[in-house]
């Protein structure tokens, strides 16, 4: 199945300051029109652009589910979580078995300290989804900021067996051990992490934690 570059998921998950996510995969038959337009500049790295471009639309009448989870980033950086919320349970309504928008839900839900329905809307993506990483990882991520942690740490290990690439289990899995004061766990975790997104400051940081730890640090020069 084709996942939409600009869905659900991909706005509210990992990277960056702005706490932007997106898949590497675009629609292998993007829609026409301006649905398209849109998803084009998403494809392009144009937030900015295609933030508008679905707003204009929504506007104007036109109604898409990867339309209201753009406007609804829009509203959450403006603080307006209420109207982000309308715009995605109106989105999963459209597209009830869209990935994207239910995972984004289930997300901004938990965001809000609405922990019941975030659960029941992350639990029921999994079931209907068992296969998606994504959808394993973010049910993860809601058993961690509730601190059923064990939990947490089995649907991480499970999304990263089902996508080893996916870089956000390792962060978290590296930072459960960490917890745990489990370095050798912390690192086997937070290297591979690095590895894939140099620029992540959460798996530096965890890194230099771990060779304090050990022991490890680097001897300066004589």
């Amino acid at each position: 199945v084709a996942q939409t570059m600009w869905s659900g998921a991909c706005l509210l998950l990992r990277g960056g300051s702005s706490g932007l996510w997106c898949p590497s995969t675009l629609a292998a038959h993007p829609e026409p029109g301006t649905v398209g337009q849109t998803e084009a500049a998403g494809a392009a790295n144009e937030l900015p652009r295609a933030v508008e471009l679905a707003r204009a639309a929504l506007a104007d009448g036109l109604v898409h589910p990867m339309l209201l989870n753009l406007r609804s980033y829009w509203w959450t950086q403006r603080g307006r979580q209420d109207m982000a919320l309308a715009d995605l349970r109106l989105a999963v309504s459209i597209a009830p078995g869209d990935l994207f928008v239910r995972n984004a839900l289930g997300i901004l839900l938990g965001r809000m300290e609405k922990w019941p329905e975030a659960f029941a809307v992350l639990e029921e993506t999994v079931s209907l989804m068992p296969n998606s990483a994504m959808a394993k990882f973010s049910l993860g991520w809601a058993y961690e900021a509730t601190g059923e942690l064990d939990k947490a740490r089995r649907e991480f290990e499970t999304a990263l067996a089902l996508e080893p690439n996916f870089v956000k289990p390792l962060i978290h899995l590296s930072s459960l051990a960490h917890r745990r004061s489990d370095w050798p766990g912390s690192r086997e975790f937070a290297e591979p992490a690095l590895a894939q997104a140099p620029s992540r400051y959460v798996s530096t940081t965890t890194l230099a934690v771990v060779a304090v730890a050990e022991g490890n640090l680097a001897q300066p020069e004589p």
